[in-house]
């Protein structure tokens, strides 16, 4: 519970969302490390601190942690759907081109069926990452689970057939 207390008191707090500056490797000709805001990645950015505090908050039932795994869920959202400056320069497991898709879910969708918006390239599989379950792929889209996990959301794993291909 102290990591968590000591992150939260660290965070830079917008409107709706939340981030941390930490320490980056720059890439490029010139390659070094700096002091700059954390990317949305899984592996060392907001989306994994969005999961650990979403599982504090559940643990704990503090809110106030809670809080910060919604506003770190929103930092994530926003920077998928263009509105934040990232760009996708490095490849990773946890980030970059080759990175996995992650769906956050606050609540079941009404039909059921999670859909994928924009997205042309088909789902292999999809699974709640709970590692519990494993969810149906439809054509029109995924079938939801049936509840969600205990914490402020559920987080659904996506693996594509090939290289993610969008309508712009």
């Amino acid at each position: 519970m102290a990591i968590g207390d000591h992150l939260r008191a660290r965070a830079i707090h917008g409107e709706e969302d939340v981030t941390w500056i930490g320490l980056t490797l720059r890439v490029g000709p010139d390659p070094a490390w700096e002091l700059s805001p954390l990317s949305s990645s899984l592996y060392d950015g907001v989306a994994g601190l969005a999961l650990f505090f979403a599982w504090l908050g559940a643990a704990t039932q503090r809110s106030d942690f809670t809080d910060v795994a919604r506003r770190a869920a929103h930092r994530i959202r926003a920077s998928m759907e263009g509105r934040g400056r990232e760009e996708l320069r490095s490849i990773g497991a946890f980030s970059g081109r080759s990175g996995g898709l992650y769906v956050f879910l606050e609540e079941l969708p009404r039909d059921g069926i999670i859909t994928l918006p924009g997205l042309k390239t088909k789902v292999r599989e999809a699974w709640v990452v709970d590692g519990k379950r494993e969810l149906r792929v439809r054509d029109t889209g995924i079938q939801a689970p049936g509840d969600l996990v205990d914490g402020p959301f559920t987080v659904v794993g996506i693996e594509l057939e090939g290289p993610p291909e969008v309508v712009r």
